[in-house]
């Protein structure tokens, strides 16, 4: 009983890790649903999406989110 159980959870393991294997990632896609596009080094794709919704202010000095709290990366 204890082997057919142990046999049942390998393939079902097997069997569902290879279909994730399988999937290949369409970038453009990716790219429109954010509406920008990557920059690409080797396997790395980097999105800058800079911080629109920020108020910061510093000692009564309005500070803009692309000077310096940066962009958020993905």
């Amino acid at each position: 009983m204890r082997k057919m159980i142990s046999t049942t959870v390998l393939g079902l393991f097997v069997a569902f890790s290879s279909h994730a294997l399988a999937a290949e990632i369409d970038w453009s896609m990716v790219d429109t649903a954010l509406g920008t596009t990557a920059s690409v080094q080797g396997e790395v794709h980097r999105y800058g999406l800079p911080r629109n919704d920020l108020q910061v202010t510093l000692d009564g000095v309005t500070i803009k989110p692309a000077l310096a709290l940066g962009p958020a990366r993905l």
